[in-house]
């Protein structure tokens, strides 16, 4: 059963009952009474009192139903059968969705919510229909007072079988769709499709969650010539494809598209882009508890401000996605995936494209970490990029953490960026700034990123154009950037990534930049370094760290059991680590 915001109900306030039956010629007219009620039920023709024979109500109780939209009722009722026969029971609704029933004895029990709306002039009006073995049957009709918005178009229709909620056909809307709490909406690749109201615009996320769990899967959500004049909307007004607030869940094999609204203009039925700081596809944020969140293979595309966020207490994995900017614009500066105010996890894998803004006051990001003081918000820290492939956006990876004076986090941040394949072809940018990865400084891992492109060489525009951009202090330190390696006898070891450091962990390039590698320990005699994973090469006494991460890799092989320690020193700048080594 689904708890949380649903309500259990066995209780019936302003019941209709109604008994309709149908045997021999007599009429005799039958009253039923329930407290502060007399219903007549429907004549029936019978020799005796059909009263005597229809099955009968229990335990009705004084009580008022209300609903908002996504809000999940459980309608019950109880019965009995005069002769002690069993009784069927069967639910249904003038409007919003019914679910399965559930029969205990002679007691029935059955979910039901509006997702977002009811007609004009409709109270919802849930109707057990009883009946026994003899073929006599009484409805009960519950109404419920609806408190939220009059459907401008026809509600989405969906099945409802705990705890899925499967979408049955294209729909449209012009009011937030609430998804009860606890459930999964399987779109089953049907399109919701929202647009403005009669007279108004539409406000808020076109899907969101009623409460603390939602699942949203295989679903298309876009919006439809959404437009506006004057003031930007904000708090939760704010335009949203899908939203979670504060609530755990996943949205996966999904569509968001054109979450954007523009100005209206004369002669222009689309209008103009608006710069407004909203329209994200997909939207995850949780100011109190923390909350986790997967955020699985998705297309999103059309959106104004940016394709996800995620903000506040959330523990995210961002996996698979593709993300698809607007290409250079002028209207807005486009982020293709946002982790700020706290936020963390794992973005891996995604492919996020086309960010770039040709004014010459900011800058767009193909993924951006925003936090700290500067910016009013808590820290991310933590994080994993891994994996990405991004293309054609002004920033690549843009790591923006800083203190109120604008420095880098006086807290190292420990987001690891590594394995990233970022490309850009050209100079978009009005600033102009443009990089495959900049970092304010936040003691951050950068390493074997893969970068190509005009757009990130340096040489394009000596000042305006980065492979890298770090804001750090003079080189300091050699850190080993791989845990310590257990490695057998005479076996090649795993990958070791070494980088020049400032005395806070950002990556520094060196003024010198070969580095000589020993080793020292029980197990240092007979010890060989090499580049190739299979140790096959020619052993190296040194590695270069010239690299636009100031990075480089080698392996190395070992002949006697014991602990050996690796360093690595240009003389000015050094480092160490310990690794195992076990027998055969």
């Amino acid at each position: 059963m689904i708890q949380g915001h649903a309500r259990r109900l066995t209780l019936w306030v302003g019941l209709w009952v109604l008994a309709g039956v149908g045997c021999g010629e007599e009429v005799l007219p039958v009253k039923l009474h329930l407290p502060e009620e007399e219903v007549d039920m429907r004549p029936c023709t019978w020799p005796e009192s059909c009263s005597e024979l229809a099955p009968r109500v229990r335990g009705a109780a004084a009580t008022v139903l209300s609903a908002i939209p996504g809000e999940l009722l459980r309608v019950s009722v109880s019965a009995e059968d005069p002769e002690g026969g069993p009784l069927t029971f069967s639910w249904t609704a003038n409007t919003g969705i019914v679910g399965v029933a559930a029969q205990t004895g002679n007691t029935s029990e059955v979910p039901w919510t509006a997702l977002s709306c009811v007609p004009a002039g409709v109270t919802p009006t849930i109707v057990a229909t009883i009946s026994n073995s003899r073929g006599f049957s009484i409805r009960v009709l519950q109404p419920v007072n609806w408190n939220g918005p009059v459907c401008g178009y026809t509600p989405c229709s969906a099945r409802l079988e705990q705890p899925l909620l499967t979408l049955q056909a294209d729909c449209t809307t012009d009011t937030p769709v609430f998804i009860p709490d606890g459930l999964t909406i399987d779109g089953t690749a049907h399109t919701l499709t929202a647009v403005d109201p009669a007279g108004g615009h539409f406000v808020g996320a076109i899907v969101r969650n009623r409460g603390a769990t939602m699942h949203v899967r295989n679903l298309r959500v876009r919006a439809q010539g959404l437009v506006k004049d004057g003031p930007c909307d904000g708090g939760d007004d704010r335009l949203r494809g899908i939203l979670l607030q504060g609530a755990s869940g996943s949205v996966e094999d999904s569509e968001v598209l054109n979450i954007h609204r523009n100005q209206p203009a004369d002669g222009n039925a689309e209008g103009t882009p608006r710069g407004c700081q909203e329209g994200h596809a997909i939207e995850v944020r949780s100011a109190s508890g923390p909350v986790q969140v997967q955020l699985l293979r998705n297309f999103v595309s059309g959106y104004q401000k940016g394709g996800i966020l995620v903000a506040g207490r959330v523990n995210a994995t961002v996996n698979g996605n593709t993300v698809t900017g607007a290409g250079p614009v002028g209207h807005i500066a486009q982020n293709g995936v946002q982790l700020s105010d706290g936020a963390t996890g794992q973005v891996t894998e995604n492919e996020i494209s086309g960010h770039s803004y040709t004014g010459s006051s900011d800058v767009a990001a193909g993924l951006l970490v925003a936090g700290g003081p500067y910016f009013g918000i808590a820290l991310v820290q933590g994080a994993v990029v891994e994996s990405n492939k991004l293309t054609a956006n002004d920033v690549g990876i843009y790591l923006d953490q800083a203190e109120a004076d604008g420095s880098g986090p006086a807290t190292s941040t420990g987001i690891r960026v590594s394995g990233n394949t970022l490309r850009n072809n050209a100079v978009t940018n009005g600033y102009p700034y443009q990089a495959a990865i900049a970092d304010l400084g936040g003691g951050n891992l950068i390493y074997s990123n893969t970068i190509t492109g005009a757009g990130y060489n340096p040489a394009t525009q000596p000042g305006a154009t980065f492979d890298v951009d770090v804001v750090a202090g003079a080189p300091a330190r050699v850190g080993f950037l791989t845990p310590p390696r257990v490695v057998a006898v005479g076996v090649c070891s795993g990958q070791v990534v070494v980088q020049s450091q400032d005395a806070k962990g950002n990556l520094s390039r060196p003024t010198a930049t070969t580095f000589a590698l020993t080793a020292t320990g029980a197990a240092a005699a007979g010890l060989t370094f090499h580049t190739r994973a299979d140790c096959t090469d020619s052993a190296i006494g040194a590695v270069e760290l010239s690299s636009a991460e100031a990075a480089s890799a080698f392996y190395f092989k070992v002949q006697q059991v014991g602990t050996v320690t690796l360093s690595v020193s240009n003389g000015s700048q050094s480092g160490t680590q310990g690794a195992t080594v076990t027998g055969t």
